[in-house]
């Protein structure tokens, strides 16, 4: 289920962290540097939300073909979710690291660990979860840092689009 959450999620990025990353370092206003992740966040988000989507139609197909039975349907969508929600979150760290918030990405990251390590434990030995326990654990740890990281970001950096700025990003991807 990891390898294939893995191999998903490297395709929707579209090589997009590369490219992004690149082209963060040309921003020389906050306009251009939110334009530029909000951008890239939302095409990436809109690929992973249609990789989930196919993934939910064909759950039974691909738990049976990847993990050996249909019947771990549930694991293969978790897991997806939660390399989802890790991907959209490196964008986020990124731009902390470029504008040299090292204390800040030593807390998001220090809270995501305990979070995830956390609820994986509580699901694991206290609900008897098995596997799940561990996919859902990490979940709940991506997708809360993710979220979080979200609406800290938004304070400090407007929301701003700008398909020309995707394109060029794209193009270097």
């Amino acid at each position: 289920a990891q390898v294939y959450a893995s191999f998903m999620t490297a395709l929707a990025n579209l090589c997009l962290p590369v490219g992004y990353e690149r082209n963060s370092f040309e921003c020389e206003t906050p306009q251009y540097k939110a334009s530029l992740l909000y951008s890239v966040q939302a095409m990436v988000l809109g690929l992973l939300l249609l990789v989930l989507l196919g993934t939910f139609l064909l759950r039974s197909t691909l738990s049976a073909w990847i993990i050996g039975s249909a019947g771990r349907e549930d694991l293969l969508l978790v897991t997806f979710a939660a390399a989802a929600a890790s991907s959209l979150k490196a964008y986020l760290y990124v731009y902390m690291r470029n504008e040299e918030r090292a204390g800040a990405f030593a807390r998001w990251s220090l809270f995501e660990a305990f979070t995830s390590t956390a609820t994986t434990l509580y699901l694991v030995v206290a609900m008897g979860f098995g596997a799940l326990g561990l996919a859902l654990g990490q979940l709940t740890g991506q997708l809360l840092t993710y979220l979080l990281l979200v609406a800290t970001t938004l304070r400090s950096l407007p929301l701003r689009t700008d398909l020309v700025q995707l394109r060029k990003t794209l193009h270097i991807s």
